[in-house]
């Protein structure tokens, strides 16, 4: 799956290009809490996962402390 398609399946993707139009890194949200897990109402916990051309990948979860 081309990082284009990956980018489309994430909210408020992030696209780095190399100055040219060729995409070489994209992090999108995957994940965000809600309902019954959030606090003051807005969610406590987010995961981003960032992409690279080569088909590395890197994850990572934020939470917000009560």
């Amino acid at each position: 799956m081309s990082l284009k398609q990956r980018a489309k399946q994430g909210v408020l993707p992030l696209l780095v290009t190399d100055g040219h139009e060729r995409l070489v890194e994209v992090t999108i949200c995957d994940s965000i809490s809600g309902g019954a897990g959030e606090l003051n109402h807005m969610p406590t916990g987010l995961s981003l996962l960032r992409m690279l051309e080569d088909g590395t990948e890197y994850r990572q979860r934020y939470v917000q402390e009560p």
